[in-house]
Order: C-alpha cells, then sequence, then structure tokens
C-alpha cells in the first residue's frame, strides 16, 4: 500500500495521538492526515497548530476534528485510552480501556471498511 497519497487518521489527540501526527506530517508519511477526536474542538486546535508547518512542507495537509472525520482512511492509528492514575498501571484501566475499543473499533470499520488498523 502506497500511503504518502492516501489518507492517514490518528485517532486520539492526546500526548501520543499529537505526537504520532507531528511526526507524520514532518516526514510527509501522507499526504492527508487526520487528529480525530472525541472532544473535535480539542483535535481542531492541535492540528491547526501543526498546520503552521505547513508552508515549509509540500503535498501534505493536516486537519483536526471529530471521529467522522476519519471516514475514508487508508490507516486509522489508535491512540486512545485511559491512563492509570499516580503509581497504577495499566491493569488498573484495562477494562474501562477495552470497552472504549469495544464502541470505538466497530464505528471506525463502518467510517472506513478498507482500512489498517494500528
Amino acid at each position: 500500500m502506497d500511503f504518502k497519497n492516501g489518507k492517514v487518521t490518528i485517532v486520539g489527540a492526546g500526548e501520543i495521538g499529537s505526537a504520532a501526527a507531528y511526526g507524520m506530517l514532518i516526514r510527509k508519511s501522507a499526504s492527508d492526515i487526520v487528529l480525530a477526536n472525541r472532544n473535535a474542538e480539542k483535535a481542531r486546535v492541535k492540528a491547526f497548530d501543526m498546520s503552521h508547518c505547513i508552508p515549509h512542507i509540500d503535498g501534505v495537509s493536516i486537519k483536526g476534528g471529530g471521529l467522522e472525520e476519519s471516514e475514508d482512511s487508508q490507516v486509522l492509528v489508535l491512540t486512545v485510552g485511559v491512563l492509570p492514575k499516580k503509581d497504577g498501571n495499566r491493569t488498573d484501566v484495562l477494562a474501562r480501556n477495552v470497552k472504549i475499543y469495544e464502541e470505538l473499533v466497530p464505528y471506525l470499520a463502518e467510517l472506513s471498511p478498507n482500512a489498517v488498523m494500528v
């Protein structure tokens, strides 16, 4: 698959999702990069900030918004999840994260049925 001329959506506009989007932007990993989040405004603001790099990077665009912005993506990078509390561990939040993914994955698959999910 050639993603350089396609759409990659990073789902989750937290620290990891934002870092992934920025890395893909500066490496020109795809022609269209979307930062999607259940809080659409958070994703829009972060993508807007990153868009200031675009005058120096040809052939790539970035935008942010709600999960519906992921429609027709070739690749979906899932970075969502509940973080453990201080001094906690990931098993403390495993059940909550499983529930998030059980709801999220079918919805994203409906929007982008041919996408590869990472």
